[in-house]
Order: C-alpha cells, then structure tokens, then sequence
C-alpha cells in the first residue's frame, strides 16, 4: 500500500499511519487498523467502532475461516492483510504480493525461486522466512541477511536486512554482511579460526560447529562476536541521589554490554520528588529492540522512577528505568511504560535495586523521579 490507490480514474483509497481514508457520500471516511509484531492486519473498524473486518492466521500466513466472518466492507483496502501485503485473489490464486515473489500461504512456500538464490545455498529457494515465520518476516521476499559488523563488534539484528537500514539505525560505520560472510584470522599463513554467519542467526567455526546464540565470543583478533539471542547487560554503580520537591545526584560505576565489552560510566542526575539515597546497586539492562545492547546505547539522556524504603530490620531502594523518545510530553515521560522507547530505534530498559541497607530508627519511604545525563569510557 504505497500511494494514492485509482481505478478508472478514480480515487479508491489512500493509506495512513494508522489505516487508511477512502472517499464516502462526498466525504471521506477514515479505517483505523490493528497490527501484531509482524505487521498483520488483524482487524480495521471505523471511527465508531464498527469492525470492516478481522483477521486471524495460521503461523504460515493462511487465514483461519469459519469464525472470525464479519466484514462490513467491501473496500480494495481490506486486501492488504499479512504482513500487510497485498492478496492477489483474482483468479482464485489467493497469493500475496511481495514484490520480488508471490507467496502461496496454503502450503507457506514461494511461488518464485529466490532470485538470489545462489547466495543462500542453505535453505531452499521456496521456504518462506527460512521456515520460522513466528520470529521473522520477508519484507520484500528477497535475501535475509541480518549480521552486522560495528567496530570490533559483530552482533544480529533480525530487523536490519540491508546496508541502508544498518547505517539508519546503528550509523555510518555499521556494515551490513550478506549470508555466508566470513571472518578469518591467520598466522604464519595458516587459518587459525573461521567464523561463518547466516542468516537464521547462527554463526558456524572452521571445524563446523555452531556458536551457542547466547554465549559472545572474542577472536584471537580481538572481535567481539555476540550471539543472536544475546540481549541484556549489567551494571553496579554507588552513587547519591536526594529531593525534597527538587533536587540532584550522581551514579558512577561498572558497566557491560550484551558482547561482554565493559567500561565505566557517571551520570549526572536531576530529581523530582522527596526522598535520598546513597550507596551501592546493581541490576540488569535490557535490550527493547530488536538487537543487542551495547555500551554506546547507554550515552545519553534516560528516565527513572525510584523507591527507597527504611524500616528497623534495614532498608532498600529500588529503581526502574529506561531511554525515552524526545517526542514524548512532559505526562508521557512520567509513564514507567513509556521507559525504552528512543529516537534511535535503539532503546533499553533497567532494573536496579540497592544493597540491604542498615537498620533504622523508623519506618520510611521516599520517592523520585529522576533525568539523567551519562557518559561511558569502554575500558576493553
């Protein structure tokens, strides 16, 4: 669905963000659209909720009949459905569009050879999104290639499938590798390791055995090499924090990314709210997109909601927090839910909490919300 969409002349429909608007009794009438993880519309309704239409799939893309029967709508719009492709039905073929392929959903195969075929000679050249239609999609039904090269690290991003969407989200020295690329390391003019990546996510050594998706592994070289299913990094910080309406703090400490790559951080904090705190925490950072986290995505600006609690047995304090879009209001940024969201496309979320604290004299609790500016220097 990319444009204006005519028929003889006349103007049928045209999409939206959310949907699209189609010309109605002299007016125009506005579809609003529900999608899942993978694109599908799964049901468009109206501005007064009236349901067009719902639509339910099998994990190939066939869509389930015999329940889900309403439709209010004969409209061209409703054709573009999985993945929102469009499903050409003339003739009773019923295949979807993808551009390069048609994709026939009742036996979830191309109807097409890969036209690149020869550059993925693992798979056949008819498997729909290498058999795994759950964790990936084909956008374009052309070649799934999702490893990229950054730096001293190569790490997998099953959203990225072209050099144009690796330098969009990770810059201009991301390089996007094509299935089978290689890394080699040699000495004295002998291989000494061969690494080999493809594009299911799994990487393969010399000797033919297959790299564990959650483990990184460092070359003799020095490349860091960070397993497809890999996500999450760690941090332990002491710092202190207080408020009273309005006040400041700092966090400094120990960070490590999803490839193991460690460095240490500070972060200058602003703080709403009434309470204090001071000492040591530690917690997990996790990746809210689709790739890893890297130390790079904790520079910059993130949000927090913090709790302390003080009792006579001792006392703790626990903190949730994330990046956040800059395109979120002041209300908005208060929403914990809100937390990992990003400008970048790369946002990521963390959950600290402090060392048990000494007992106390009373029963306290405070509470803040916090704005904090960080740096990091990579020590290896």
């Amino acid at each position: 669905m990319c444009g204006y969409q005519y028929e003889n002349g006349i103007l049928k429909f045209f999409p939206t963000t959310e949907g699209y608007i189609e010309p109605s009794a002299g007016s125009y009438k506005y579809v609003y659209q529900y999608k899942d993880h993978l694109g599908n519309v799964r049901l468009s309704y109206d501005k007064n909720l009236v349901i067009q239409e719902e639509n339910n799939y099998y994990p190939f893309e066939l869509k389930q009949e015999g329940y889900n029967t309403v439709k209010n709508s004969t409209s061209d719009a409703l054709k573009y459905k999985y993945n929102g492709k469009e499903l050409q039905d003339e003739l009773g073929l019923n295949v979807y569009d993808y551009g390069a392929r048609n994709y026939d959903p009742t036996i979830g195969r191309w109807m097409n050879v890969d036209p690149l075929a020869e550059k993925s000679r693992r798979f056949s050249p008819y498997t729909y999104a290498l058999n795994n239609s759950i964790r990936f999609i084909d956008p374009d039904g052309m070649e799934a290639t999702d490893w990229i090269k950054k730096g001293k690290n190569i790490f997998y991003d099953s959203a990225v499938t072209s050099q144009a969407q690796a330098t969009e989200k990770y810059g201009k020295e991301a390089k996007h590798l094509d299935e089978g690329s290689t890394l080699t390391g040699t000495k004295g003019g002998e291989i000494v390791y061969q690494y080999t990546f493809h594009d299911n996510g799994t990487v393969t050594d010399k000797d033919g055995g297959t790299l564990g998706t959650t483990e990184s592994t460092k070359t003799e070289g020095g490349t860091r090499i960070i397993g497809s299913d890999k996500k999450d990094g760690f941090k332990v910080s002491y710092g202190f924090n207080g408020s009273l309406g309005g006040g400041w703090g700092f966090d400094a400490g120990f960070i490590k990314d999803s490839g193991g790559n460690a460095g240490f951080f500070l972060s200058s904090n602003s703080n709403v709210g009434v309470g204090a705190d001071t000492g040591f925490s530690f917690g997990s950072i996790k990746s809210q997109h689709s790739g890893p986290f890297l130390l790079e995505d904790a520079v910059g600006q993130s949000l927090s909601a913090n709790v302390g609690i003080e009792t006579p047995l001792g006392g703790i304090g626990l903190n949730y927090g994330g990046t956040f879009s800059s395109s979120l209001s002041s209300a908005q940024r208060l929403n914990l839910s809100n937390y990992g969201t990003s400008d970048t496309g790369r946002g990521n979320t963390e959950g600290n909490r402090s060392l048990i604290q000494s007992p106390s004299g009373k029963v306290s609790v405070g509470a803040m919300y916090r704005k904090s500016n960080t740096s990091v220097w990579q020590l290896n």
